[in-house]
Formats: C-alpha cells, sequence, structure tokens
C-alpha cells in the first residue's frame, strides 16, 4: 500500500552503494562460478523484490499504511535523516579533540587527549529517518561506519532509506538511544548533560540537546538497512 515513485536502479546504483556499501573491487562468489560486484548483487535483490511487489515505498503515507507495517517486510522510505543526538555529541567531542590534539606539546596532554578521543570513538552510528507524514512517526537505524564511503556528518538531510522492519514500537513505547551506544559509552542522562554545559566555551556544535534528545518516541520502526542514498 505504500505509494511513490519506481526508482530506476540502472543510475542509480552506484550512488546507493557510495552512500552505505562498499564499492569498487569488493565481489562475492555464488554457486561456485559466478562472481559478481557487491553493486550487482544488490541491484538483482532489489529487482528481484520489486518485481514480486514485496517492497512497500513509503515516500508519502498515512497512519494506515503505517499501522499496517510488519517486522520482516521490505519497505523503502523517504525522509529526512540525522544522527542521535547523544551520538552526536560524542562524535563532536570525539573529532574535537582529534583536531587539537597535534597542537598540545605536552606529552602526557597528548595522552589523555588520545585516551579522550578514543573512549568517545564509536563503529556505529545510529541515524533518525523522519518521513514525511503529519503524524509524529519515525524510523530508525544503526550503521556500521566502516560502509561509509563519505563523512558520517555528511549523511543528514533528505535521503530514500532501503531495509527491512525489524520491530515495531507503538505510540506508548520509546527507544532509549543511550542504550543503542557501546557499554563503555552508556551514562546517565545528567552526567550527559554536564557534559553538554562543559562544552559552552569549546567549538562543538551539538545543537539544542536536552534530556528528551536522548529518547525517541513510538511510534517508531527499527531498521535493518540495506542501502541509503539519494535519488535524482
Amino acid at each position: 500500500r505504500g505509494t511513490g515513485k519506481k526508482i530506476d536502479f540502472g543510475t542509480d546504483a552506484g550512488k546507493i552503494i557510495a552512500k552505505y556499501q562498499k564499492q569498487g573491487e569488493i565481489t562475492s562468489q555464488r554457486e561456485g562460478t559466478i562472481t559478481k560486484s557487491i553493486s550487482a548483487m544488490f541491484k538483482d535483490l532489489y529487482t528481484l523484490l520489486d518485481t514480486k511487489a514485496k517492497i512497500q515505498k513509503l515516500y508519502s503515507f498515512d497512519k494506515e499504511i503505517w499501522e499496517q507495517l510488519k517486522a520482516g517486510e521490505f519497505i523503502e522510505v523517504k525522509g529526512e535523516l540525522s544522527q542521535s543526538p547523544v551520538e552526536l555529541l560524542f562524535s563532536s567531542i570525539s573529532d574535537f579533540t582529534n583536531k587539537y590534539r597535534p597542537l598540545i606539546k605536552s606529552t602526557d596532554d597528548q595522552r589523555t587527549c588520545l585516551m579522550i578521543q578514543t573512549f568517545f570513538e564509536s563503529s556505529k552510528v545510529t541515524v533518525i529517518i523522519k518521513p514525511y507524514t503529519d503524524d509524529n512517526l519515525n524510523f530508525f537505524s544503526t550503521l556500521d561506519k566502516q560502509f561509509f564511503l563519505e563523512d558520517r556528518y555528511e549523511l543528514e538531510g533528505e535521503y530514500l532509506v532501503f531495509g527491512r522492519v525489524k520491530k515495531i514500537y507503538t505510540p506508548y513505547e520509546s527507544v532509549d538511544l543511550i542504550k543503542l551506544l557501546p557499554g563503555k559509552m552508556r551514562m546517565p542522562k545528567d552526567q550527559l548533560m554536564s557534559m553538554i554545559q562543559k562544552t559552552d566555551d569549546v567549538p562543538i556544535d551539538v545543537g539544542n540537546i536536552t534530556e528528551d534528545s536522548f529518547t525517541l518516541k513510538g511510534p517508531a520502526i527499527k531498521l535493518t538497512p540495506f542501502a541509503i542514498y539519494q535519488s535524482e
């Protein structure tokens, strides 16, 4: 019941791979003899699912369409992407420390900066997708940074996301974004807010983060992502 125009993957396949999955010389072998690039295999998967009408395309949809979605379904959703606020805070601190560490002369201070940078680094990035609807609906997904060809800060703005519904949160549920962090980085909200207050004199742009920013309120859907991309 999803709505929207069909995407021509003959022209967009490269963009899909460039936005989330590695491209180039990486190939996978199938049936012992056929070798295809990840880009080609992805195109095959999408074409197969699209031909069999297995993909719900949520470019513009209403609450009724949202409520009939089920775990395991393939969807393609269009919306505004943003990083999890708590991860944005941590990555900003890590990047700032990494940028200015070479300017510090003291060996001990250098070591301290490296420890700070290492602590706040994470191999995962949680993104929140706000679809274009009149209701307060959210999608979210956790991505692996090793598959990014562009800076993670570029992964904000309007994108298409192709993935599979993993879990559905009702309007009475919420997602604790802090719990999506690696164990070493999880801390109480008041401690996080204290860190934000300490960045007032440091050129770190963390936006208007409050304690409410650390919780994603339902209804929300967690996705297993296959591709994040932009279309013409």
